[in-house]
């Protein structure tokens, strides 16, 4: 398992059963992780609660698509993996995943439809699929973090 650095940041979370804004202590991973939740703070406007529920859809996608992506590949169906893979890219910049992956995505549904570069595709399937696995790792870290912090 990755060693993972942690940092204490203070946000504002907007817990639904107060009727005001608390701010908590969330430790928060450093840049050395794969996800960034800013994002997904700036969406849910701190609620809490749509954060639970927008990490736990992404970890139940996740967990989903990648098996599928990587029998897709090994069964050589690039029109059903362009499909899974059309499905992953919304959620890479809600959970903070690098635009990079996005790309290396995009450049796989391209290359499904050209026999030259079908050769290419295992090995930026593996890249999705390693960042994918660290990124559910990082977001149930961060998820049992955000629950903690509404005890």
């Amino acid at each position: 398992m990755p060693n993972y650095r942690f940092a204490s940041e203070k946000i504002s979370l907007l817990n639904k059963t107060a009727k005001h804004t608390s701010t908590v202590t969330i430790e928060k991973i450093e840049h050395s992780g794969c996800t960034n939740l800013d994002e997904l703070i700036k969406l849910t406007h701190g609620n809490s609660d749509a954060m639970i529920e927008m990490i736990l859809l992404y970890l139940e996608q996740t967990k989903r698509l990648v098996p599928l992506m990587l029998f897709k590949t090994e069964k050589g169906d690039w029109t059903a993996l362009k499909s899974v893979m059309h499905k992953m890219i919304p959620s890479f910049s809600i959970v903070g995943i690098s635009s990079d992956f996005e790309n290396i995505t995009k450049q796989i549904i391209n290359y499904c439809d050209n026999s030259n570069k079908i050769a290419l595709i295992p090995a930026m399937v593996d890249k999705i699929r390693l960042v994918s696995t660290k990124a559910c790792i990082e977001l149930e870290i961060n998820l049992k973090r955000i629950k903690n912090s509404l005890l």
